[in-house]
């Protein structure tokens, strides 16, 4: 036992996450990424994949350290699958627990839990108190983070998540005849409504967010109304606006295709074994 209570720092929380995390979460399909940074996917078929990873925090409190763990539902069709960068350099597709407690709605809503999930605390250089957190975090994990990813193993369902999580936004349909992209991010996974045919609305997902908004943030109704009707008409008209246009949708298909290739043949990569 004496081995738990000193550790160094570097590697720790990534051997941990992947010692609890990796063994545990392999029966249910996923595997550990190649590469130095703290990653679990899985492929859900063969256009979605699911990612899990753990990432150090920021802590005040004297003796103690933090970690959060982050996951998400994404598909081939994002611009680039970059688990070749850190976690933190993700997190604007990859979210905490505290979010996925937050915006899927799951088990009514608790303000103090909901601060909880945000991230885990340990002792410095005590790895029993870091191997206990890390179990915790596992425990909280599979109850609000896996039922969730566990839902969408389809473009159309993984698009459902995508709204859900405001992962959706209006500037990724815009093409750039110079650049020759669309949207002001090569990693965003707007065009999968390109990709999925879907000429819906959105107006009744849209309310659906907007009661979750108001429940969970106690903003004013027409503030949040005027917020999520402004969102949700912008992505509806330039998506419109690819299917009005015969050559940009015809370039949208191509990009579409290209990603898919590209990130397939990524993915397969960070999957294999050592």
């Amino acid at each position: 036992m004496r081995r738990y209570h000193t550790m160094e720092k570097a590697g720790c929380l990534v051997q941990a996450f992947k010692k609890v995390f990796g063994e545990t979460l392999k029966k249910r399909g996923f595997v550990t990424v190649r590469g130095k940074y703290p990653y679990l996917v899985r492929m859900a078929g063969s256009e979605v994949f699911h990612v899990i990873a753990c990432m150090d925090e920021a802590c005040d409190r004297k003796g103690y350290r933090e970690f959060s763990v982050l996951g998400a539902a994404a598909t081939v069709y994002r611009g680039a699958v970059t688990l070749a960068d850190s976690p933190r350099n993700n997190d604007f597709w990859l979210k905490d627990l505290g979010t996925f407690y937050e915006r899927t709605g799951r088990n009514g809503y608790d303000r103090k839990y909901h601060a909880r999930l945000a991230s885990f605390a340990y002792r410095e250089n005590h790895a029993k108190d870091l191997y206990g957190k890390m179990k915790h975090a596992l425990q909280e994990t599979e109850k609000i983070m896996l039922p969730v990813l566990d839902q969408a193993v389809s473009p159309e369902t993984c698009l459902e998540y995508l709204w859900m999580m405001d992962l959706i936004e209006p500037a990724v349909f815009v093409y750039d005849e110079s650049l020759g992209t669309f949207g002001e991010s090569q990693s965003e996974d707007g065009l999968l409504l390109v990709q999925t045919d879907s000429h819906d609305d959105f107006r009744k997902l849209s309310q659906k967010l907007m009661e979750r908004d108001m429940k969970r943030t106690g903003r004013d109704y027409v503030e949040i109304l005027h917020e999520r009707e402004n969102r949700r008409l912008d992505i509806v008209a330039q998506r419109e606006e690819i299917f009005a246009a015969p050559e940009i949708y015809k370039k949208a298909l191509a990009e579409l295709e290209r990603r898919k290739k590209e990130n397939q043949k990524s993915l397969r990569f960070c999957m294999q074994e050592k």
